[in-house]
């Protein structure tokens, strides 16, 4: 919601197709698509049989790191019909059914073609073959990486984004 948001302020006509609604009593979910309707950015609910229309480029934020188990029924539903798309997808932070420390994939993951994660590379990332996967840095201070006793370096000394894979 957070990229049609900015998509949207950069002229392109987003839409974001809900897998699920957020629920508005906890989390960041229920904010940002408050946002995005504020934007006017069209919200499509979510459906059993979703059947997306064309479009440029499809992205994946279906789910988190929280992944602890093969995804729901209704959330296999929409990887399906992502992945039946001839349009190319980009995945936040991680593909949606991957398992983000081993790299698991039960059926169905998200097949993207260019995976964007935040701060540094989940290790399960790695599994995929012949992925592409950018870093992109949001600000986390090397002191933080430093209690977690990760030495990073200067990471993005370069610029905000990293070519990982």
């Amino acid at each position: 919601m957070v990229t049609a948001r900015h998509l949207k302020s950069w002229g392109a006509n987003p839409e974001i197709w809900l897998s699920r609604v957020p629920h508005a009593d906890r989390g960041l979910a229920a904010l940002h698509l408050d946002l995005a309707e504020r934007f006017g950015i069209p919200v499509h609910q979510p459906t059993q049989y979703p059947l997306l229309p064309e479009s440029d480029l499809l992205i994946d934020a279906m789910l988190g790191l929280s992944l602890s188990s093969a995804p729901s029924a209704a959330t296999a539903a929409w990887i399906d019909a992502v992945n039946a798309q001839a349009e190319p997808v980009s995945a936040v932070d991680l593909p949606s059914g991957l398992d983000a420390t081993s790299g698991a994939a039960p059926e169905p993951c998200i097949r993207a073609e260019v995976t964007l994660t935040f701060a540094l590379p989940k290790t399960g990332v790695y599994a995929l073959p012949a992925r592409s996967m950018i870093g992109a840095d949001i600000g986390v201070p090397a002191t933080a990486y430093a209690q977690l006793g990760v030495n990073v370096g200067p990471l993005f000394h370069a610029g905000e984004f990293l070519s990982i894979v």
